[in-house]
């Protein structure tokens, strides 16, 4: 939803392995974000650390259900902010956060080709 909603280049990694997740950190750029709930923290926080290995000059964005943990287990370096939503992801680009929210077609019925 957000990456529908943001004019900057971007791209999905939905439950990716331990490789692809490593495999996209290799182009730089400069953000990465990452998103999870609670029971999936470690593995948000493997997430980040692969990120920091392959990719040390990008900043990690987190958001989902994992900022609602404040015991620092994700935050560890100054190289990671929370934000949470399409207005803040906008805002911190730079872009116009009123802007309307566009949702992105989904394939979820049966019978779907």
């Amino acid at each position: 939803m957000i990456q529908h909603n943001i004019s900057a280049p971007s791209a999905v990694l939905d439950f990716p392995t331990r490789e692809r997740s490593s495999a996209s950190s290799r182009p730089p750029v400069r953000h990465r974000r990452i998103s999870g709930i609670i029971v999936n923290i470690w593995k948000v926080r493997e997430m980040c650390r692969l990120v920091r290995q392959h990719s040390p000059q990008s900043e990690i964005l987190v958001g989902g259900h994992v900022t609602a943990v404040r015991d620092r287990t994700v935050r560890r370096r100054g190289s990671l902010r929370e934000g949470e939503g399409i207005a803040w992801m906008r805002e911190y680009l730079g872009e116009d956060p009123a802007q309307p929210i566009r949702h992105p077609p989904l394939a979820s019925s049966f019978g779907f080709a």
